[in-house]
C-alpha cells in the first residue's frame, strides 16, 4: 500500500503553474508521472501524491524534472490568470471522483487522437514513399524504352544501308559481266539466209565473193543464255531455281490412320534388370531377388477373398520405411511387423533381415535375431555366387563386408545372450577378422575368451 504524502511547495505567474515535491529518498528512476488537465500525480515507491488542479492546465506541453531529491513539474496554464490557490475543493468525493474521470477520458481521447494522426501521418508518408519509386521506376522504363528504341532505329538503319550497299554492288557487277558478255560475243549481220552466206557491211565490196560458214558455228539464243547464265557470279543457278520450285510446290498431306491400325515397336529386352548402363555389379542381386519374388508369385496371382490390403500395404519399399519409422521411435514390436509384411513380398529384402534381426535383439528375441542374421548372410553369399558365375566386376565388395560385420555382430550378441557363448565367441571372431582395424570388436573377442577359459 503507497504512502500518500502532501509536502509540496507551488508557485505561478500568469501562464505557468510550478509545482515541486520531494521524493524522501526514494528511487528517483523509479518516478511515475501522469498529468492531465485537473490532476496530477506522481508515484515514487514507496510514496505517493496527487493534486487536484484549480483550473485546467495544457497538459500536453507540460514539462516533469526528476533530480536533486526532487520532482519538479512545469504545467502551463490555459487561461492567463492568477490562480491565488492551487488546489481544488470538492464538494462530496462523488463529485471529485467524476471530475477525475471526465478528466482522464479527455486525456486518453486526446491520446488517442494524436496516435490516429501519427498512424495517418506515417501511412501518407508511406504512400508518398511509394509513389516516388513509382515514379522512379516508371522513369527509369522510359529510359530504358527509348535506348532500346534508339538502338533498334541504329540496327534497322545500319541494316538498310548494308542492304542497299550490297544491292548496289550486285547490280555493278552483273553489269560488269553483261559488258564482258557483249565485248566477247559479236554477231555477224546475216543477209541472205536461204543461201547461208553472211558478210560484214564494213567490208562488204562489189565484185567480192561471199564467204560460206557452216550454221553450226553460229550460237543460237539459247546458248547464248547459258553462256550468260554460267558465268553469273559463278553460281549454280539450276541448282537454286529447282530449290526453289520444290519449296513453292504444293505439300501433300498424308491421310489420316485408321482407327484400328497398329504400331509395332520393339526393344531389347532385358527382363527385369535394371537398363541403366554400368550397372553390371547391381544384376545380380536382382537376379537374386526376382528369383525369391517369382517363387512367391503363386500367391501373388491368386489372391484370396480376404486379402483387402491395399497397394501401400504390400509394398517393400513402402513398408520398410514405415518400419524405420517404428525403429526410431522405440516400438520394435510394430518394427518388427513391417518388416514382415515387407518381407513377404520381398523375401529377398536384405536391408529388412537385418532391420528386423536388431528389433529381435531389442526384444530379446535372440533365436528369431539369429535366424534372421544367418538368412541375410546366406543372402549375401547368393549373389557373390551370382556375380563369380555370370563373370563381372564386383563394385560392391565394401558394402557386403560391412553388411557381414553388423550382422555377425548381432548374431553373436544374441548367442551371449542365450547363454550360448562359444557361437557367440565364433561369431565375434569372424565379425573381426572381416574388421581387423575395429578395436572395439578386439576387445570383445579378448573378454569372451576370458570368459569362455574361466567357465572352462
Amino acid at each position: 500500500m503507497p504512502i500518500l504524502i502532501k509536502e509540496y511547495t507551488w508557485a505561478e505567474s500568469s501562464s505557468h503553474l510550478y509545482i515541486t515535491v520531494p521524493l524522501k529518498g526514494a528511487n528517483p528512476k523509479k518516478a511515475d508521472v501522469y498529468v492531465n488537465d485537473l490532476y496530477a500525480k506522481i508515484n515514487f515507491p514507496p510514496y505517493f501524491f496527487e493534486l487536484d488542479l484549480k483550473a485546467p492546465v495544457h497538459s500536453s506541453a507540460a514539462i516533469a524534472t526528476i533530480g536533486n531529491g526532487c520532482a519538479k513539474l512545469e504545467l502551463p496554464k490555459q487561461e492567463h490568470e492568477v490562480w491565488t490557490s492551487v488546489a481544488y475543493i470538492a464538494d462530496s468525493p462523488e463529485a471529485l471522483k467524476a471530475r477525475r474521470e471526465e478528466a482522464d477520458a479527455r486525456f486518453r481521447q486526446r491520446a488517442e487522437d494524436a496516435r490516429q494522426a501519427k498512424v495517418r501521418d506515417r501511412s501518407a508518408e508511406e504512400q508518398l514513399l511509394v509513389q516516388k519509386q513509382i515514379e522512379v521506376e516508371q522513369a527509369e522504363r522510359a529510359h530504358v524504352a527509348q535506348l532500346k528504341e534508339a538502338e533498334k532505329q541504329k540496327a534497322e538503319a545500319d541494316v538498310q544501308s548494308w542492304v542497299k550497299e550490297a544491292n548496289q554492288q550486285n547490280r555493278k557487277q552483273n553489269d560488269a559481266v553483261r559488258g564482258d558478255h557483249q565485248k566477247n560475243i559479236k554477231l555477224p549481220e546475216i543477209f541472205d539466209v536461204d543461201e547461208g552466206y553472211i558478210s560484214d557491211t564494213h567490208t562488204k565490196e562489189p565484185g567480192a565473193k561471199p564467204i560460206s560458214i557452216p550454221k553450226s558455228n553460229v550460237p543460237n539464243a539459247a546458248e547464248a543464255n547459258e553462256a550468260n547464265s554460267d558465268d553469273e557470279e559463278g553460281l549454280d543457278m539450276e541448282s537454286i531455281r529447282a530449290k526453289v520450285r520444290s519449296q513453292l510446290a504444293p505439300r501433300t498431306i498424308p491421310p489420316p490412320r485408321a482407327s484400328n491400325a497398329e504400331i509395332t515397336i520393339k526393344f531389347t529386352s532385358r527382363g527385369l534388370i535394371p537398363t541403366k548402363t554400368a550397372r553390371e555389379s547391381e544384376d545380380a542381386k536382382w537376379h537374386t531377388r526376382i528369383k525369391a519374388m517369382q517363387d512367391d508369385h503363386v500367391r501373388k496371382t491368386n489372391p484370396t477373398a480376404d486379402d483387402d490390403r491395399t497397394f501401400e500395404e504390400t509394398n517393400p519399399m513402402f513398408l520398410k520405411d514405415k518400419g524405420n519409422g517404428f525403429y526410431k521411435a522405440g516400438n520394435y514390436e510394430a518394427a518388427v511387423n513391417a518388416y514382415t509384411a515387407a518381407l513377404e513380398s520381398d523375401p529377398a529384402n536384405l536391408p529388412c533381415l537385418s532391420n528386423r534381426a536388431a528389433c529381435h535383439l531389442q526384444l530379446n528375441a535372440h533365436d528369431q535375431c539369429i535366424a534372421d542374421c544367418e538368412a541375410a548372410l546366406a543372402l549375401l553369399s547368393k549373389e557373390e555366387e551370382m556375380i563369380v558365375e555370370q563373370m563381372i566386376e564386383d563394385n560392391a565388395v565394401e558394402m557386403r563386408r560391412k553388411a557381414r560385420v553388423k550382422l555377425l555382430v548381432r548374431m553373436g550378441t544374441a548367442s551371449v545372450r542365450s547363454n550360448d557363448k562359444k557361437a557367440g565367441l565364433d561369431a565375434y571372431r569372424r565379425a573381426s577378422s572381416l574388421d581387423p582395424r575395429n578395436d572395439t570388436l578386439r576387445k570383445d573377442v579378448t573378454v569372451l575368451e576370458q570368459s569362455a577359459r574361466c567357465s572352462t
